[in-house]
């Protein structure tokens, strides 16, 4: 990847994510290891501070906004016990479902869409976003 540094946005795994212990950026790109999974972005693309979005540990509902700098990002809108779920993420000029995280099928229109000021999930879709084209 091209990237320069990178930040966790968001911690998927029950395994801390600690930088410079099992995760970090080296000449090769980024790595993990011992569990950590999560989604990471290049450093310096949000436009606010914390973890983006996960504020009051509800997707979608605090801290800062993801930036537009550099392109799309990728973000995660989750629907868990099948209930339906927004996450507050600016589109800018798009968006596309870029991979499936769930066994429940994710079909736009009737598991997830877009608005002009997030996506919704819903009926146990779970899914990474490219958002901010």
């Amino acid at each position: 990847m091209p990237w320069r540094d990178a930040r966790l946005v968001r911690q998927d795994s029950k395994t801390d994510c600690v930088r410079g212990r099992t995760w970090d950026m080296d000449r090769g790109g980024l790595w993990v290891d011992d569990g950590c999974r999560g989604i990471f972005q290049e450093a310096g693309g949000w436009g606010g501070g914390g973890r983006p979005g996960w504020g009051d540990d509800r997707p979608g509902y605090g801290g800062g906004r993801p930036g537009y700098g550099g392109g799309g990002q990728i973000v995660s809108c989750d629907s868990n016990d099948n209930k339906r779920v927004y996450c507050r993420w600016p589109i800018g000029r798009g968006a596309r479902l870029v991979e499936q995280t769930s066994k429940s099928d994710c079909r736009e229109g009737y598991s997830y869409g877009f608005t002009r000021d997030g996506i919704w999930a819903d009926r146990g879709c779970r899914g990474k976003f490219d958002i901010g084209r």
